[in-house]
Formats: C-alpha cells, sequence, structure tokens
C-alpha cells in the first residue's frame, strides 16, 4: 500500500491519514543539462522549455512557472513516456527526488535536480474513503511506525539503498565440495 501526495483539492473530496513520509519536488533532465537547471542564474537564460508533468495537478504547474517562466507544461500519461522515444522533445519531467533518484538509477543518462535555492516538501499520506470517518487506527499506526524507526528503515532501505548486502548463496555440494560450478 503505498500513499498519494496530500493536496488541497484531494482533501476535498477524501480523508487523509496523517503523513508518514515527505518527499522533495525536483526535475528529472538529461544527465548533461543538469547544470542548466540547477543554478539560478542559468535558469533564467533557457527559453522555450517543455516540462512534462504526468501529475495532472494545477498546483505543481504554478511551482514550475515560478522557476520557468516561460515554460511550457506538456501533460503526459506516465512517467515512463519520458524515458521513451515518444517523449524527447521534453526538456525536462516534473517528478520528486526520491522517485527521480529511482529511475535515474534505471536510467543513468538522466539526474536528479533540484530546485535551489527552495525546496518544496510534498507530504505522503494514505487516502481514506470518505465515509470511514474513524483514522485514527491508521494515524496511531503511522505515528507508532515513526516512533520505532519502522518507517526510517524502510526508508534508508528502499530509498536510499542503505543496509543492502550480497545474499550468499546456499551450501551445496556440487559447488562447495566437487566445485563443479562457481
Amino acid at each position: 500500500m503505498s500513499g498519494i501526495v496530500t493536496t488541497t483539492q484531494r482533501a476535498r473530496r477524501m480523508n487523509f491519514s496523517e503523513p508518514y513520509l515527505t518527499e522533495t519536488l525536483a526535475f528529472i533532465v538529461r544527465d548533461f543539462r543538469r547544470h542548466d537547471f540547477n543554478n539560478p542564474d542559468s535558469r533564467a537564460t533557457l527559453n522555450n522549455l517543455k516540462i512534462g508533468d504526468f501529475t495532472h495537478l494545477p498546483g505543481y504547474a504554478n511551482v514550475v512557472h515560478e522557476y520557468f517562466p516561460q515554460a511550457e507544461i506538456v501533460p503526459i500519461d506516465s512517467i515512463n513516456d519520458f524515458f521513451t522515444h515518444e517523449a524527447e522533445h521534453l526538456d525536462a519531467i516534473l517528478s520528486t527526488a526520491q522517485r527521480g533518484a529511482a529511475f535515474s538509477m534505471l536510467h543513468p543518462e538522466f539526474t536528479v535536480v533540484l530546485p535551489h535555492p527552495d525546496l518544496i516538501t510534498l507530504p505522503l499520506a494514505y487516502p481514506i474513503f470518505y465515509r470511514h470517518a474513524d483514522i485514527r487506527f491508521i494515524n496511531t499506526w503511522i505515528s507508532l511506525k515513526k516512533l520505532d524507526g519502522t518507517i526510517d528503515s524502510l526508508y534508508d532501505y528502499w530509498i536510499l539503498g542503505k543496509n543492502t548486502s550480497a545474499v550468499k548463496p546456499r551450501w551445496s555440494i556440487i559447488r562447495d565440495v566437487l566445485h563443479w560450478v562457481e
């Protein structure tokens, strides 16, 4: 189960648990263009930018225009479209640093750029059906998992790649005694 970004538009339609994690708004760009996007002075010189947005949330388009006033926001159906030939016309895509890091590992020709100097954080929470008014259990569970370190531990493992180690193969007669395979 994964959460979604909490916004005021979404909060009108559904209840949310308390946030369990925050992500940082970022742009995914081709690696050779990272310096064009991460420096406020060089950003001011960029013209005719096309920035993909798969979130379809108007508030995020406004954020893009703060950093790139002349940019055209191009709605796309999926973040995966950016990494295919179908979206070669895009200069960047609006995403989060955490999701972008995962994609840049799969596609090393891309990198994540944080919009300095201002970092914008986005709260992730669990959406809860509106008629289910009692969300105390989920909020209590989130609080307990924050306090016992579970959320930090999972973030370190799944997002930061910490505490990963190679799994040793099981003992084998063919490999360990007879040395027939490596």
